[in-house]
């Protein structure tokens, strides 16, 4: 295997989901009480001027028979970089990427697309139609018996072909 000459930062956040309750939302007009962990990090990155060519959010990933609609902040924050991703998703035969646009949501991408103006691509389990999560989000049933070792292969083998082709791209 060719040596990368790429950098590839792994990031976690967390407090992504401490925002205020359904129906109080007039309480945080500008959403400021989510995503505290990438909010914090957007504005102090781990290093100064901290810069990418672009990010992928991993978010909710693993559970069974998962379903990756297009995300609408990622359309606009980064339409190539996801067109590419869903493109590689189609040529490996996953069956877990629908090429259809779903719904933006506030998700640990919006503060380091604001913040620090970085590309970014939110691979997250969403419905297209209402409710947009799965029935365990946000309730007790969202715990290791949902992960579906079938549904992580899948999107491990389609990010890690992103950055094998981004590398081969970077070396063009």
């Amino acid at each position: 295997m060719d040596s990368f000459d790429l950098g590839v930062d792994i990031i976690f956040f967390d407090a992504e989901d401490q925002g205020v309750p359904k129906g109080r939302e007039q309480e945080d007009p500008q959403n400021r009480s989510w995503c505290i962990g990438s909010r914090y990090w957007a504005h102090l990155p781990h290093q100064p001027n901290y810069q990418a060519e672009y990010g992928i959010l991993l978010d909710m990933v693993g559970a069974q028979n998962a379903v990756f609609y297009r995300e609408g902040m990622s359309a606009q924050s980064a339409p190539e970089l996801q067109r590419r991703v869903w493109a590689i998703a189609r040529a490996l035969g996953s069956t877990s990427f629908r090429d259809s646009l779903s719904v933006s949501v506030i998700d640990d991408h919006l503060p380091i697309i604001n913040a620090l103006h970085i590309p970014m691509l939110d691979i997250v389990e969403l419905n297209a139609k209402k409710p947009h999560f799965g029935a365990y989000h946000h309730t007790h049933l969202d715990n290791l018996g949902i992960i579906d070792k079938e549904t992580l292969q899948q999107v491990g083998r389609v990010v890690l072909q992103v950055v094998v082709l981004e590398n081969q791209r970077a070396k063009e």
